[in-house]
């Protein structure tokens, strides 16, 4: 990892904790950074409840809902890293 004036580059942002607020998703990253979304910004999130996981480090998973949170989304770099089939 290395620290400049203008912040971290380098390292790949790892979730550590993650918790659920009333009205926002906290995610705490291993290198020190904690980024507080605000829940309607994930519709599913409105009635979400229960246990969380992390999977990977990037991956928030919901024990009752049917979706997930890639940290990629909440960085606003989806684009760069989402999922796409093989050969496209």
């Amino acid at each position: 990892m290395t620290r400049t004036a203008n912040g971290i580059v380098g390292i790949k942002p790892t979730i550590k904790k993650v918790k659920l607020e009333r009205n926002c998703l906290n995610v705490a990253l291993e290198d020190g950074r904690i980024i507080s979304v605000p829940r309607k910004l994930f519709s599913f999130l409105k009635k979400t409840t229960g246990k969380i996981f992390i999977a990977d480090g990037d991956t928030i998973i919901f024990d009752k809902a049917n979706e997930v949170i890639h940290l990629e989304e909440i960085l606003g770099r989806y684009e760069d890293y989402k999922y796409s089939p093989i050969g496209n």
